[in-house]
């Protein structure tokens, strides 16, 4: 098991891979039928990437704006669900 807190990463005997949030429920799961542990950690680690862009944004809100912001705002709003 990958521990990506606060989601964890596991394969089980018949080659499922499953990524769990806190509560232990399965948020995604698919067969490993190749090398996809690179797509679990990163997924894994999405929560916490998603948060850290977030931080970063508040704290250049006050900034001139560039082609780079908007790059991350699209990201947060794509991540989100949430519309421009």
């Amino acid at each position: 098991m990958i521990n990506h807190a606060p989601w964890q990463v596991s394969r089980s005997p018949n080659n499922v891979l499953q990524i769990r949030d806190q509560q232990n429920k399965c948020v995604v799961m698919f067969d490993w039928h190749k090398d996809r542990s690179a797509d679990a950690r990163l997924i894994a680690a999405a929560p916490e990437l998603l948060e850290a862009l977030q931080t970063i944004m508040a704290e250049v809100a006050g900034c001139e704006r560039d082609d780079k912001w908007e790059t991350a705002r699209a990201a947060i709003f794509k991540a989100t669900g949430e519309s421009k």
